[in-house]
């Protein structure tokens, strides 16, 4: 009886987050820019690839730290990028570039 009602107290501290509205903690990551789209960002971080969609809350930050559009994501930029699980994709939250592209077209 005791474990049936410690497994339900479990359950609901492990959903309340989700229950409540709660915000999602963003991941970070760091990497080369691979595919700059006009919906997407592509990056390159070790051996991993991953797509980062852009939202209407998504940011854009220059590499000293002032605001941008979106029109700052190059191909081959070092960018610092956080993102969050939204509707089975990754929602852009902050892009950040850390150094320019060094192959510019």
């Amino acid at each position: 009886m005791k474990r049936a009602i410690l497994g339900v107290v479990v359950c609901v501290l492990i959903a309340a987050p989700s229950m409540l509205g709660g915000q999602e903690a963003a991941t970070r990551v760091s990497g080369l820019v691979i595919d700059p789209g006009a919906d997407h960002v592509q990056i390159k971080s070790g051996w991993n690839e991953i797509t980062l969609f852009y939202g209407d809350a998504s940011q854009f930050l220059k590499k000293d730290g002032t605001a941008a559009d979106k029109t700052i994501v190059e191909i081959c930029q070092i960018a610092d990028a956080s993102f969050v699980m939204k509707e089975s994709r990754f929602l852009l939250v902050k892009y950040q570039v850390l150094t320019e592209s060094y192959c510019r077209k």
